[in-house]
C-alpha cells in the first residue's frame, strides 16, 4: 500500500472503506466508479483530484464532490481529474 505523510499532521488513515452509513445507490455509485483505496494508476491519486475534499485531520477520510462516502487521500476512481 502507498503511504503518505501530510505535513506535520501526522500520516493517512488506514482504511476509508467503511461504507455501512452510505445509502445503497451511493454504494453502487462507488462501485460503478472503481473506488479503491490504493491506486491502480501510479500518480493519479484522490489528493492529486480536483474533486477531492481534504479531511479534517491527516489521519482521518477525506470526502470528495463526486462519490458520497470516506475518502482515502491514496485513493483512485474513474472520474479522476488532475488538480
Amino acid at each position: 500500500m502507498l503511504g503518505v505523510t501530510l505535513g506535520c499532521k501526522g500520516s493517512a488513515p488506514s482504511s476509508c472503506n467503511d461504507t455501512s452509513k452510505l445509502a445503497a445507490e451511493d454504494t453502487a455509485a462507488r462501485k460503478a466508479l472503481a473506488y479503491t483505496d490504493v491506486t491502480p494508476q501510479p500518480g493519479k491519486v484522490c489528493l492529486k483530484c480536483i474533486q477531492y475534499i481534504p479531511a479534517p485531520a491527516a489521519d482521518q477520510c477525506a470526502g470528495c464532490k463526486v462519490l458520497k462516502g470516506p475518502i482515502h487521500p491514496n485513493g483512485y476512481c474513474t472520474v479522476f481529474v488532475p488538480s
